[in-house]
C-alpha cells in the first residue's frame, strides 16, 4: 500500500503557534521555513507546492498528511485555528482540480475536546473518527510478559506482573510506562527474584523522578504558579481551584517584583496541563459564566516538597496550627459566655499567623 501513496508525519507539539505548526509542516516536507511577515496564505501555498512537487517526482496520486498533538494549535489565542484548517481544506480541493488527492489525518489525546472550529469549516470537513481504548489491565499484562521473558533471567512470578500492570492501568495506561516501571523494579529487585514491594518502591521512584523533572523545568515564575496551586489545595482542603484563585495567591506570592499578567499565567497553566503535572475541565459559574478548574495529577506533598522542601513543611505546619485554632474557635463560640478571655486569645493567635 506504502507504494501507492507519499506521507508526512508532523508532530506538533513544540509548535506554540498556528504559523508555528505551518512552518513544522514545511520542515517535514524539506522546504525552508518561512518569516511571520509571510503570513499563514504563503505558507499553505509553500506546502502545497512542496507536496505537488512530491508526488510529481514520485509519479503518484496520493498524499497523507499526519498531524500528531493536533489539539496544540488550538492553545494559540492569538492565531486562528480555524482560518489554519480553512486553508488546508482549500488546499486539498486545489490539489483535487490537478488530479491528486491530499488526506489530512489529525491523532490527538484530547478524544471529548469539542475544537473551536468555524462553521464554514466543520461542513467542509468530511472527516471521520477512530477512536482507540487506552490500555486496558489484560494489554499491559500481555506486554509486561512478553518484555519479562525477555529481560529477566529469573521470571517474575504472575502476581507480581499483575501488580504492575494494574498500577499502570489505573494511574495512565501508558504502555512505555509500564515498561520503565517494570525495568525499574528490576534494578530494585538488586538480581533477586522480584517482588511486589520492588514494584511499589520502582512506583514511587518513577512518580518522584518524573515530577522532579517537570519541576525543575520549569521557570521562576511557573513555580511560583504550582506553589500557589499547592497553597490553595491545602487551604481549602478541596482537590480543584480555579483560575482566579490561582492568580490571586500568585500576586500575593510575588511582592518584590513584577507579577506577570493574568493571560500569561493562563499561558503556563496550559504548558503545565500538558506535562501531565495538572488536569483541568471547564465548569459552569451560572450567571458569572464558565472557569477553569484545575487539578493535581500527582499527590499534594510530593508536589510541594519538589517545589523546596523547607518551604512547604513550613505552610503545612502553619495550616495545622490554622485548623487548631478554628477548630478551639468552634468549641468556645458555644460558650462563649463562659470563656470570653480565652476566645480573645485565640483570636489574637490567628492573626498573628
Amino acid at each position: 500500500m506504502e507504494g501507492l501513496f507519499s506521507y508526512a508525519f508532523v508532530n506538533i507539539r513544540k509548535a506554540r503557534t498556528v504559523f508555528g505548526c505551518a512552518n513544522m509542516v514545511l520542515a517535514e516536507l524539506g522546504s525552508e521555513p518561512l518569516k511571520s511577515a509571510d503570513g499563514l496564505t504563503k505558507a499553505i501555498e509553500t506546502i502545497g507546492r512542496e507536496i505537488e512537487e512530491i508526488l510529481t517526482t514520485t509519479k503518484k496520486q496520493f498524499f497523507v498528511l499526519v498531524l500528531d498533538e493536533y489539539d496544540v494549535i488550538f492553545y494559540d489565542k492569538r492565531g486562528n485555528p480555524s482560518d489554519f484548517m480553512y486553508k488546508l481544506l482549500t488546499l486539498e480541493e486545489n490539489l483535487r482540480e490537478k488530479g491528486l488527492w491530499l488526506c489530512i489525518a489529525t491523532i490527538s489525546n484530547n478524544a471529548l475536546a469539542d475544537y473551536n472550529l468555524d462553521d464554514r469549516v466543520k461542513s467542509r470537513m468530511g472527516n471521520s473518527e477512530v477512536f482507540f481504548d487506552p490500555y486496558s489491565e489484560n494489554d499491559v499484562l500481555s506486554i509486561l510478559r512478553d518484555r519479562a521473558k525477555k529481560a529477566f533471567v529469573l521470571m517474575p512470578k504472575k502476581d507480581v506482573l499483575l501488580h504492575c500492570a494494574k498500577l499502570s492501568a489505573d494511574s495512565h495506561g501508558d504502555a512505555r510506562r509500564a515498561i520503565d516501571l517494570l525495568r525499574m523494579a528490576g534494578e530494585c529487585s538488586s538480581g533477586k527474584r522480584m517482588t511486589d514491594e520492588d514494584v511499589k518502591t520502582a512506583y514511587s521512584i518513577l512518580q518522584k523522578d518524573r515530577l522532579n523533572s517537570i519541576v525543575g523545568c520549569a521557570s521562576h515564575h511557573q513555580r511560583n504558579v504550582i506553589g500557589a496551586i499547592c497553597i490553595n489545595l491545602l487551604e481549602s482542603k478541596s482537590n480543584s481551584t480555579t483560575t482566579s484563585e490561582i492568580y490571586d495567591r500568585y500576586c500575593k506570592m510575588i511582592v518584590k517584583e513584577k507579577a506577570l499578567s493574568y493571560r500569561r499565567i493562563v499561558d503556563l497553566l496550559v504548558e503545565l496541563v500538558n506535562t501531565g503535572l495538572l488536569s483541568s475541565r471547564n465548569v459552569s459559574r451560572g450567571r458569572k459564566g464558565y472557569g477553569t478548574e484545575y487539578m493535581l495529577l500527582m499527590p499534594l506533598d510530593l508536589v510541594g516538597l519538589a517545589i523546596e522542601e523547607r518551604w512547604w513543611k513550613s505552610q503545612v505546619e502553619s495550616q495545622k496550627t490554622r485548623n487548631l485554632v478554628d477548630d478551639m474557635q468552634k468549641n468556645f463560640r458555644s460558650r462563649r459566655s463562659r470563656f470570653p478571655y480565652s476566645l480573645m486569645k485565640y483570636q489574637n493567635l490567628l492573626k498573628n499567623i
